[in-house]
């Protein structure tokens, strides 16, 4: 059976890191088949010496902290080199706090043996479903599963070692480990997930206003080349319709992101892709105004611009699920 690696990455929360770590010992005290990997991404923060402290008094724990600020992205990247072939790896944020059960919960989860076990936000979801990247492409990952929160599913490294370059070719697209999750989908043709509902693994995230998700927006799209060929373009339509008015206007400030990601969007989504981006830079002009408004209304509702999207069911890939229902 395989070991749990818990890798939390973190950056100047030392009081919720400190809470996260506290319930985390008190469910993981004298399991060794449990390490806790703590990777601060500040160099330069004084404040987190007690935490360094606290880790070297226990058996299990581990602190450790980048020579300089390498990003979230790298950050999040570290945890599939530091994990071991025989360890079942967790990337478990420090403002997910873990439910009173949870590690319970997931070691016994872990002994029924799956490549990727999931965390689903349903209460009461609890099974094996087989994920085929060919058949279900990458939009239920992103749409339909949680899988793009780092906390939401852990890795058997049996199955996922041997794909952890993803995680640093694509460490733009801000979101590594769904680069390492699709590469391996790619590979062995399917996984074997193991669901598990999330409420009673961990108490999800609490909200941080200062964090900064322009890199994520920029960069997604850069994941869409591990999408089977029939979804790439659907997939790029979709994204620029619901999110290329932000995408223009951060250009700027995610300059060598957006050049990248707008050469991904045209190269799959062809003209139509063209047409958006055009589109957006126009959209991003005058969206304040109420002639921008008008326009805008119009532009989602004429049948010309409909048919640059179609099918319909491309509008929605990167709704969430009560708006999707909004508009139905």
């Amino acid at each position: 059976m395989q070991n749990l690696f818990i890798f939390i990455p973190t950056y100047r929360r030392p009081r919720l890191l400190m809470e996260q770590l506290e319930r985390l010992r008190r469910q993981t005290e004298g399991n060794h088949r449990i390490r806790v990997v703590v990777s601060d991404n500040d160099y330069a923060f004084a404040g987190m010496g007690a935490i360094s402290q606290w880790c070297a008094e226990q058996d299990n724990f581990t602190y450790r902290r980048n020579p300089a600020n390498i990003g979230a992205n790298a950050n999040i990247s570290l945890a599939f080199a530091l994990a071991e072939p025989d360890e079942v790896l967790w990337i478990l944020a420090d403002d997910t706090l873990i439910a009173d059960r949870g590690i319970e919960l997931v070691m016994k989860a872990m002994e029924v043996g799956a490549d990727l076990y999931a965390l689903s936000e349903e209460d009461g979801v609890v099974g094996t479903q087989t994920y085929t990247l060919a058949k279900d492409g990458i939009k239920h990952a992103v749409y339909e599963y949680p899988w793009g929160l780092v906390s939401s599913a852990l890795y058997d490294m049996r199955c996922f070692a041997e794909f952890s370059e993803a995680a640093f070719q694509y460490h733009n697209s801000s979101f590594p480990h769904l680069a390492v999750l699709f590469s391996a989908a790619e590979s062995r043709k399917h996984l074997d997930v193991y669901w598990l509902p999330s409420p009673t693994i961990h108490e999800g995230n609490i909200a941080d206003p200062t964090t900064d998700y322009s890199v994520s927006l920029t960069g997604f799209p850069q994941l869409f080349w591990l999408a089977p060929t029939w979804e790439r373009r659907t997939l790029s339509k979709a994204w620029l319709w619901r999110h290329g008015s932000n995408f223009h206007e951060l250009r700027g400030a995610r300059s060598m992101n957006h050049v990248a990601t707008t050469a991904m969007l045209i190269e799959f989504g062809g003209a139509s892709a063209r047409i958006l981006l055009v589109g957006t830079r126009v959209a991003s002009k005058f969206h304040r105004s109420r002639i921008g408004a008008v326009a805008e209304a119009w532009l989602r509702r004429s049948p010309w611009a409909l048919r640059i999207v179609k099918p319909k069911e491309s509008r929605r890939a990167f709704d969430t699920p009560a708006a999707a229902a909004k508009e139905d």
